[in-house]
């Protein structure tokens, strides 16, 4: 290189320095050298301020380094740079600095080792920077997700307590349907019963005193079978349960010779008369438990009664299509308001203030829902209330019409394709 030239590499060499200390300032990194020989140590101005020193102020030895670094990073630094010289590769390491002032920050440092002739590391070089702001946020994070940890298991505690709240809501709800319906069984029993000992000379006809009978007995029977419901308050009904085939005329029949004595004896008790009205087409069968919709049929009956104070008109209808029998229970009772009858088939929603549990109608909605059916509800202030029950037609009645209408034709032989009765409340 001639000497003319000298001066303009120089200058040039000048300026990239300049430039890279720059670029080192911009980004908060300062630059260092230690003589592994001599143990002599070099740091940019850039690096003394790293460990919060005065340019120009750091001793220049290892020591000096050593004790720049936080006693309990210390091994760790040094492990570092042992390895890299021994595996001939560069390293990264960020410890702790402990300040002139004691105020501790975080620092990374890269650098690799440079080797001699001989293959000996005689020099290691690199770059260090701040990465308090990197650390601060690294463990802000470190506390949110420790706190949201915290938040968690208390929700999570708290999901538990809830979860077992509502277990307690719902068998409290369980056992006051349960206590309803039996109420509801056990009036039908105590009310023909107490028919019988009112009026002995009965028991002197033996058909009357039979079909009292018989209809103590088959409300006792629909009392025991509200017991099998406790399962469904750990286990729903599944799709492939079994169901039995129930007839809708016969549930009628049934449920309105079972609830005389509510809607004629005890309607006649309080100067009331009710006029009971049947029109029961002859009807497919429907899939189903038969003593749930004979209870839900009764419900329908007794809230239709007590719709009535003053007397009226219950009539109860079926009829069907191809996929879906109805049956109908209509009242010339009070009827509802829009908003009562909004709510009517809320669980504990009652207009009855003591006297009512408001659990029939909610009753009634989940034994139709058990069955697949759909349930309607239509009122009019002073005009009365109509419920309609959907249910599906049974599978064999469905695929056998001609048989089932036999089959049912044998069974109520007394009872013509369509028939209509009056039955009033009347002693």
């Amino acid at each position: 290189m001639s000497t003319s030239t000298y001066p303009h590499v120089l200058t040039r060499l000048t300026a990239t320095e300049e430039r890279l200390r720059l670029a080192l300032e911009a980004a908060c990194m300062g630059t260092w050298e230690v003589d592994l020989a001599s143990g002599a140590v070099s740091l940019s101005a850039g690096h003394e301020a790293l460990f919060g020193l005065p340019p120009g102020s750091f001793p220049g030895t290892e020591g000096a380094l050593f004790e720049a670094v936080h006693p309990d990073d210390l091994e760790t630094v040094k492990q570092s740079v042992c390895r890299a010289a021994q595996e001939k590769a560069a390293f990264e390491v960020e410890f702790r600095t402990v300040w002139p002032n004691g105020s501790v920050h975080w620092l990374a440092a890269k650098g690799r080792p440079f080797f001699d002739e001989n293959g000996q590391a005689v020099q290691v070089v690199g770059v260090g920077m701040n990465i308090d702001e990197r650390r601060r946020g690294e463990a802000d994070l470190l506390e949110t997700n420790r706190r949201l940890e915290e938040t968690l298991a208390e929700l999570q505690r708290t999901q538990q307590q809830i979860i077992q709240q509502e277990r307690l809501r719902a068998m409290g709800q369980m056992a006051s349907g349960i206590a309803h319906d039996f109420n509801n069984a056990l009036s039908m029993i105590l009310g023909h019963s107490e028919l019988l000992l009112c009026r002995p000379e009965t028991l002197d006809d033996k058909s009357k005193a039979l079909a009292q009978v018989q209809t103590i007995n088959a409300a006792a029977r629909d009392a025991s079978q509200v017991v099998g419901r406790l399962r469904e308050f750990y286990r729903p009904r599944e799709e492939d349960e079994p169901l039995g085939h129930v007839d809708v005329r016969r549930l009628v029949e049934r449920a309105v010779s079972v609830s005389q004595p509510k809607w004629r004896d005890q309607a006649l008790a309080r100067g009331a008369t009710i006029a009971v009205e049947t029109d029961c087409q002859e009807v497919p069968l429907v899939a189903g438990n038969d003593a749930e919709l004979s209870q839900a049929l009764t419900n329908l009956i007794f809230n239709a009664v007590d719709a009535m104070p003053d007397g009226g008109t219950l009539t109860i209808r079926t009829c069907a299509d191809s996929q879906r029998v109805t049956l109908q229970v209509r009242d010339t009772g009070v009827g509802m308001t829009c908003e009562v009858r909004q709510r009517c088939l809320e669980p504990f929603f009652t207009t009855k203030g003591e006297d009512g549990t408001g659990l029939g109608l909610a009753g009634v909605v989940g034994v139709v829902q058990r069955h697949n059916g759909k349930l309607k509800v239509e009122s009019q202030v002073a005009k009365g209330t109509t419920v309609t029950i959907k249910l599906p037609v049974a599978e064999r009645s469905r695929s056998a019409p001609d048989a089932m209408s036999r089959d049912h034709s044998r069974a109520h032989s007394g009872c013509r394709a369509s028939r209509t009765t009056r039955l009033c409340g009347r002693s």
